[in-house]
């Protein structure tokens, strides 16, 4: 929630998560967001990151070294920048992690989903721009309205 600017990436399945949770910042905690897939992220968009930016980066589904080696230099690279750096992955990494610890690949994506959705709650908190769901249905739907 400190963040100036949060990033999200991932490739493949990953980049729909990283979406999602680009989308419920932006829309839930009101926080700039912006998602890419990594070689995006890190052919250009790298260069309107700032220190202090949080990059997120989604790996649901376990790669082999090459894509392990990729996500090293990311991390690298996001450090040299002074990123602050999220992961929501299976394998231990430079940075915060939320470990995705579900069996199969499909039910990674899922729980990343889910854990995208708690990362925004926390973050929502944190920037104060926290509105409980009630509050906001509420205001939409008044008592006496014919639809209501």
């Amino acid at each position: 929630g400190g963040a100036r600017r949060t990033w999200t990436v991932g490739f493949g399945v990953s980049r729909s998560v990283a979406e999602a949770l680009s989308l419920l910042l932006h829309e839930k905690a009101q926080l700039p967001a912006v998602a890419a897939t990594p070689s995006g992220f890190r052919h250009g968009l790298v260069e309107a990151s700032k220190a202090g930016d949080a990059l997120v980066v989604f790996e649901c589904v376990h790669e082999g070294p090459l894509l392990t080696a990729y996500f090293d230099r990311l991390a690298h690279e996001g450090q040299q920048v002074g990123l602050c750096m999220g992961w929501l992955t299976g394998q231990e990494r430079a940075g915060e992690i939320i470990p995705l610890r579900a069996p199969t690949p499909a039910e990674r994506v899922l729980e990343a989903v889910l854990r995208a959705q708690q990362v925004a709650h926390a973050a929502a908190h944190v920037a104060g721009t926290y509105t409980d769901g009630f509050t906001v249905l509420r205001a939409i739907v008044r008592p006496g309205d014919p639809f209501a």
